[in-house]
């Protein structure tokens, strides 16, 4: 641990309720003088949420004190207050043994890393022809924009239990996207595929726009929905404004199920046009999760 955040921690531990409200907005709106003449440039691509784990895991560095659990049993990790839900979980395993005579104990260890079920596209381990982009308007994301032929790859995903994979993409074309195939398949970009969805070139809130089709692997595509007749008229109560981030461009998650897969591999996320043009990006994708039922 670096002795800068051992010195921010002891200086700002006893005022911890303040600095936990205080230090994520400097880190987002940047500041200088209070560790002498050098400036912190600001961070306005940080999350709010984003800037309190930060800190919070900062002003704990200097914590020597390690809480462990029994040797079995069960644990079920809780989402901190205010933490975005989107991080991994570490959890680190050792046992030391009582030793022999005239040898000393022994000490083994092993750490698994357990990730989020919701990924971030802009931000997978593997990216060709394909680009990351920041997205602020309404919510705070960050994006893969592919061209045909490019794909996004995670590494090491732990497959037990997982039934379906859902993504959020959308082509809209008044922003200069056509729209495309994505493939998903195993452990490298040609490998088998899991699951296949169509993303329509269509722009929101207009009338006539059609809805996106999904493929299942091996199974057939939905049609192209059509647009229905208008209905009538019928005065309603206002809708609830839905909590937290609300993007009324975003695209619904397109769902896939796929078939059982032991143990972990690599997953590829590969983006098809053939009648696009070089250079032409073919979708935004901003989000994508492995769900452990097939959800409607």
């Amino acid at each position: 641990m670096g002795p800068m955040f051992i010195e921010i921690a002891e200086k700002y531990k006893p005022m911890y309720a303040w600095a936990m409200d205080s230090l994520p907005k400097k880190i987002r709106n940047g500041g200088s003088g209070v560790w002498g003449t050098v400036n912190m440039p600001a961070h306005p691509s940080i999350s709010l949420n984003d800037a309190h784990t930060i800190v919070n895991y900062i002003l704990n560095s200097n914590q020597k004190t390690i809480s462990s659990l029994p040797l079995k049993g069960s644990y079920t990790p809780k989402i901190p207050p205010g933490d975005n839900g989107k991080g991994n979980i570490v959890i680190r395993a050792s046992y030391t043994d009582k030793g022999a005579k005239g040898t000393e104990p022994l000490t083994t260890e092993e750490i698994k890393v357990l990730r989020s079920q919701q990924f971030s596209p802009g931000a997978a381990d593997i990216m060709e022809n394909t680009e990351p982009n920041l997205q602020t308007m309404f919510a705070v994301s960050l994006n893969a924009i592919p061209k045909s032929g490019g794909y996004i790859g995670y590494k090491q995903i732990d497959f037990t239990g997982i039934q379906q994979i859902e993504v959020n993409a959308s082509a809209y074309p008044m922003l200069g996207f056509i729209g495309g195939t994505i493939e998903i398949r195993l452990d490298n970009p040609t490998g088998q595929l899991l699951g296949q969805m169509e993303i329509a070139a269509v722009n929101p809130v207009f009338p006539g726009m059609t809805a996106n089709s999904a493929q299942n692997a091996g199974g057939a595509k939905d049609k192209q929905a059509k647009a229905p007749a208008p209905a009538p008229v019928v005065a309603k109560k206002p809708a609830k404004k839905p909590a937290g981030n609300f993007n009324p461009f975003a695209a619904p998650g397109i769902k896939t199920n796929i078939p059982a897969i032991a143990g972990q591999h690599d997953i590829y996320f590969v983006f098809k046009n053939d009648k696009a043009k070089s250079g032409q990006s073919l979708m935004s994708v901003s989000g994508i999760q492995f769900n452990n039922e097939k959800m409607p």
